[in-house]
């Protein structure tokens, strides 16, 4: 009985090991992740160290999908891997653009596959390589950014390559820059008395076509006094991840005339003629922030503030966001920004700000 008992205990001792090294792997895998399309259908998500990056790609189809690294945004000079899941059986080739037509497979197969599958709705491929190979044809994978190119079709291939391979894309294409390695930051504590203000959009429909650039002012927290300005945090409409490309965010002087400015104002397009002139001033104020994508949130070093509420003149800032609507849809609602996060100017840990010049 004890023998059993002991049997037992060893079989449940390595199921849970298993279990925690499945867990971890997937822990890892999802360390970094990003939608790649503006409907959320190709998702990628990547994990790394100093020799190797592993993708896993979840992509909505049960046919092929394909992942590029683009010097420039287009096929040609790209590194390309292309995979898919047929009969439970999951396949990966490496390959290389040098036109917009089908890459062919490149002689040494340096990505290495690790698992695939697919479900009713679903592909998912998880795969990894070096950062650097030894083939002229693979990009080098640093941190610099990168253009990813993705591409799906809803049927398998017959057969990897020739008139049997992969078929045409179709409109189930797309490129999206980003950083793949990035500097890990060591997380700031902010101090107890900070406070919040939302700088955003104010339920902003979208324009049905590829590209605007929108102007918008709204109104800064209204300070008796200097605070300083301690981290800034993108707050993006969940579902617009692939949208939203950059912020741009103005200080403003309002002076008794400028045009109104209602709290339910949707603001112009950037470059329409009828934008009030005296938005314009707003470009030659100073910047108070910007995002793109990719961008996390951004947090001064301890001793450093960025000074606000010190000039009653300045209680506006300009927001100018870039949209990127390639599919031109129509009715999407945005809401993004920014979250500033300020101190008062008594916090402790804030000693400097960039407007001080007895630190200069």
């Amino acid at each position: 009985m004890m023998k059993k008992l002991l049997h037992l205990s060893n079989i449940i001792i390595i199921i849970i090991i298993i279990i925690s090294t499945i867990v971890t792997a997937a822990e890892d895998a999802t360390r970094h992740h990003e939608y790649l399309d503006e409907d959320g259908k190709f998702v990628l998500l990547w994990s790394y160290d100093e020799d190797e990056i592993e993708f896993e790609t979840q992509v909505q189809t049960r046919g092929w999908l394909g992942l590029g690294l683009s010097p420039n945004g287009g096929m040609p000079g790209s590194d390309i891997v292309i995979g898919w899941v047929k009969d439970g059986q999951a396949y990966l080739t490496d390959r290389h653009a040098t036109e917009n037509s089908l890459p062919p497979e490149d002689e040494s197969q340096d990505w290495e596959l690790l698992f695939g599958y697919e479900n009713d709705t679903h592909t998912v491929l998880r795969f990894k390589r070096k950062l650097q190979t030894c083939d002229v044809r693979d990009r080098v994978i640093n941190k610099d950014t990168v253009r990813l190119l993705w591409a799906w079709n809803d049927e398998d291939p017959v057969e990897g390559s020739g008139p049997s391979g992969p078929r045409y894309h179709g409109t189930n294409r797309g490129t999206r820059s980003t950083m793949l390695l990035r500097t890990d930051v060591p997380e700031t504590t902010l101090p107890d008395n900070v406070l919040t203000h939302d700088l955003t959009m104010s339920n902003f429909i979208i324009p049905a076509k590829q590209t605007t650039y929108w102007c918008q002012i709204v109104e800064l927290p209204r300070l008796d006094r200097k605070h300083h300005l301690v981290m800034i945090s993108p707050k993006i409409t969940p579902g617009n991840e692939g949208m939203v490309h950059h912020m741009d965010f103005y200080l403003c002087y309002k002076p008794q005339n400028m045009t109104g400015i209602p709290p339910d104002h949707n603001g112009h397009d950037c470059a329409d003629p009828n934008m009030p002139t005296d938005w314009n001033d707003c470009f030659m104020g100073g910047m108070l922030a910007a995002w793109a994508i990719g961008g996390l949130n951004f947090t001064m070093p301890e001793h450093v503030g960025y000074p606000i509420g010190e000039d009653g003149g300045i209680g506006y800032v300009m927001m100018q966001l870039h949209y990127d609507n390639p599919q031109m849809k129509e009715g999407v609602v945005d809401h993004s920004g920014i979250t500033i996060h300020y101190t008062p100017r008594a916090e402790r840990v804030r000693r400097r700000d960039p407007a001080d010049k007895r630190h200069l």
